[in-house]
């Protein structure tokens, strides 16, 4: 059954929006890995893929069964495993004779159910006895373990090209929640000074927040945004900050409590420059808790969580 799959995904873009057709698009330049395929009982078959899509993970899940009750109610268990894992991509296909339900978070980057939930599906959960649902969601929770339980074997490792014993994102655009998980990144300049931009549409006309730096920043993006990277690298915060932690220097944004103690610091600016600081209270970089320009030396005070930028000045 996972054979038809890429027709499944084909038809599913003629009859929806230019937006899903991109997606199937892409989806047929996916590398499959990984595909299986589990008798639940005579007559439902479950089908899973893993792919890799631009770098990430995903899943295709696909149960065809004769009973409309199981079909309904394996879409709706499979839905909400699919949500609680967005760092991944998921397409869940359920069918029953010419009934399909079908859900995606890979078409907008955030969580979205494709066109709702059909009626059929509706119309045979509320006929679906306790006994039923319960069975069906332990028969595809079993085989899910199954699967799963062998894929981190066979995904590669990746490179640690700028050896840090974290694997970063290279220069280029990236769609949050498609080619990168919404979250925390440091970001290093790799080529002279760095830039980034977070953008809410693909061209870039809406900018969010950007920014010019000479050693690094640290953004947060969430789901559905763009990030632009120039001449710099983004790494996860949390899996950085296991390895490394920013030296304190001029052209860095450093996080309080991991690159600098909280307290009350002495900034001295470089010979012949006007020294200039800002300390975010996080590092979506919008909401400015000081900043100033100064001759000389100034005084700052940090608490734990803020961030501190430090322009032609560095502590004392």
């Amino acid at each position: 059954m996972m054979k038809k799959i890429i027709c499944v995904i084909l038809l599913m873009a003629l009859i929806l929006s230019s937006s899903v057709m991109a997606y199937a698009s892409s989806s047929n330049d996916a590398e499959i890995v990984r595909e299986e395929t589990y008798k639940i009982d005579e007559g439902t078959v479950f089908s899973i893929e893993t792919v890799r899509l631009n770098g990430m993970t995903g899943y295709y899940w696909h149960v065809d069964s004769n009973s409309a009750n199981t079909a309904a109610c394996a879409f709706i268990y499979l839905k909400l495993f699919a949500e609680a894992y967005t760092s991944s991509l998921h397409l869940v296909v359920a069918s029953c004779g010419n009934d399909m339900a079908y859900y995606s978070n890979g078409i907008t980057g955030g969580t979205a159910v494709v066109d709702g939930v059909p009626d059929w599906v509706n119309n045979a959960l509320i006929s679906a006895s306790d006994e039923e649902v319960d069975q069906v969601k332990n028969n595809f929770e079993n085989k899910i373990n199954e699967y799963l339980g062998n894929v981190s074997e066979e995904q590669p490792e990746k490179e640690d090209k700028y050896g840090l014993g974290v694997i970063g994102y290279d220069p280029g655009q990236y769609k949050v929640g498609f080619d990168i998980p919404a979250g925390e990144y440091v970001l290093l300049a790799t080529d002279g000074s760095g830039y980034f931009s977070v953008t809410s549409d693909a061209n870039g006309n809406d900018i969010v927040f950007n920014d010019n730096f000479d050693v690094s920043s640290i953004v947060t993006v969430l789901d559905g945004e763009y990030i632009t990277l120039k001449r710099c690298a983004a790494f996860p915060s949390s899996e950085f900050y296991e390895k490394k932690t920013i030296n304190v220097k001029p052209g860095t944004m450093l996080k309080v409590g991991y690159d600098i103690q909280p307290g009350e610091y002495r900034l001295v600016a470089n010979d012949g420059d006007r020294g200039y600081y800002c300390i975010y209270a996080s590092s979506r970089q919008d909401d400015i808790i000081s900043n100033d320009n100064f001759e000389q030396s100034t005084y700052i005070t940090l608490t734990e969580g803020q961030y501190l930028v430090l322009s032609r000045c560095t502590v004392g």
